[in-house]
């Protein structure tokens, strides 16, 4: 189970006690692990900060935590008193990069200068307006195609848009948009894979 940060939409009590978390290990960034024991004893917890490995044993994948350009809050005297981040799932054949809540920064570029190949970037691209409160935490659909250059990736699946009612972009917006930029592109074998809510993706 990966856990980017703490905000409610992304760490939701109700939704982790409705599964079953029966042998499941959450893997989380710094400080979150706390938060979700003191709700859930029984589950496994894996803490990381930027740049490291989570311990996967037995298995052919390694999974890091990598930097995002977010905050970290679950009331008003925690201000980002933990860590927020994205994930790495390195397997064999392919590399799979999980954004996270970002904003566009620099980051994607050292992302991609540490890890050198990246396959299927699954790119947060909702909460977008108003662009003055949140271009500093979020990335505009724009953005996510530029930082989606940054890694050199293959294929880009939108996360993050239609479902939390959270800024004033229309729901179906952000997809308008990355089809148009898509659609623009000239002999270039990259993709759009739009994915509907709950819909399997197989790598």
């Amino acid at each position: 189970l990966l856990i980017s940060h703490d905000h409610p939409d992304h760490l939701d009590f109700s939704t982790l006690t409705a599964i079953d978390l029966n042998g499941c290990v959450a893997l989380v960034p710094l400080g979150v692990g706390a938060l979700i024991k003191s709700k859930i004893r029984s589950i496994q917890i894996q803490e990381a900060g930027w740049y490291q490995k989570y311990n996967t044993p037995g298995s052919d994948i390694e999974i890091y935590l990598i930097p995002a350009k977010h905050w970290s809050m679950r009331n008003l005297l925690d201000v980002n008193k933990t860590l927020w981040g994205g994930f790495i799932i390195k397997g064999k054949n392919t590399v799979l990069f999980i954004s996270g809540d970002t904003a566009y920064s620099p980051h994607f570029k050292e992302i991609k200068n540490t890890f050198d190949k990246i396959d299927i970037c699954l790119m947060t691209v909702g909460a977008y307006k108003p662009k003055d409160i949140m271009s500093w935490q979020h990335l505009s659909p724009e953005e996510a195609v530029r930082a989606f250059n940054d890694l050199g990736g293959r294929i880009f699946i939108p996360v993050h848009y239609g479902t939390f009612d959270l800024s004033e972009e229309p729901y179906d917006e952000p997809v308008e948009i990355l089809e148009s930029l898509f659609n623009s592109r000239k002999g270039d074998d990259r993709k759009l894979q739009v994915l509907n809510v709950g819909e399997e993706f197989y790598l």
